[in-house]
């Protein structure tokens, strides 16, 4: 329920701003890139049985120019494709992020790379699970902020004020503007998502578009979403939670 909810943020919350100490742990396997391989990111299926690596890997003795690459592994430790999705001709930039679909049919991974004279562009690349790149789009330069549905159709992507949602089969959908910088992104099973912004706005999207906004007064640290989507949770500036319903209606406002 709804307290369960704002137990779940409080400790979400804690976990962010305190960080948290693990006990030692033995990994059943572990897999060595090489030298030149840097700059991770993972992803894994709902069921454990892939996993995704985003990284890159220098080209030249220089280590400036990079290959971008994605591998997938099984839950053997075994790799069973690696794929270069696109170079850079810089090391300022590369992949930034990576996810793979909760079934596994479909890997998407937010890349930049650089022409080595001051200009690089940003681009989402969907691939399916043998490594082929199926679709690729030039977005807004920034940090990625990348959620992708169970069966891999619907992509948000958020990047400094712009949000996007985009299609597998049928490209970009629609881009929204926000008032302020985007701060934090979440998504719920029903393709629903959420977004906070620097400028203390926080937004709920669906496949069609804008659902609602809500104006708080503080700049919105941390979003999350109940997983069926049956409740909004925000962490702000000031230390306040915020509970709004799937209306955008405030449930709960709370200090801590």
């Amino acid at each position: 329920g709804i307290m369960k909810f704002l137990r779940f943020m409080v400790l979400l919350v804690m976990l962010s701003t305190l960080g948290v100490v693990f006990a030692e742990i033995n990994p059943e396997w572990s897999i060595k890139f090489g030298e030149n391989v840097f700059n991770y990111h993972i992803s894994t299926t709902s069921n454990g049985s892939y996993i995704v690596v985003g990284g890159n890997s220098y080209l030249d003795n220089n280590q400036k120019k990079m290959n971008i690459l994605v591998y997938l592994i099984d839950n053997k430790g075994k790799i069973l494709w690696n794929k270069t999705i696109a170079t850079s001709a810089t090391d300022s930039f590369g992949m930034e992020d990576v996810k793979i679909s909760k079934n596994g049919n479909y890997i998407v991974t937010v890349a930049s790379c650089s022409n080595g004279r001051g200009i690089y562009k940003q681009y989402v690349f969907i691939l399916d699970k043998n490594g082929t790149i199926l679709k690729k789009y030039n977005i807004k330069n920034g940090m990625p902020y990348l959620f992708v549905s169970e069966d891999g159709r619907y992509i948000f992507v958020g990047v400094k004020d712009k949000v996007y949602l985009i299609d597998r089969d049928n490209g970009i959908s629609w881009i929204y503007e926000t008032n302020g910088d985007i701060t934090s992104m979440d998504m719920a099973k029903n393709n629903v998502c959420v977004v906070g912004d620097e400028d203390g706005y926080i937004y709920l999207y669906n496949t069609s578009g804008l659902i609602w906004s809500y104006q708080t007064n503080e700049s919105i640290e941390l979003v999350s979403i109940h997983p069926n989507g049956e409740v909004v949770g925000a962490f702000g500036y000031n230390n306040t939670i915020y509970l709004l319903n799937p209306k955008g209606g405030l449930i709960k406002q709370s200090h801590i």
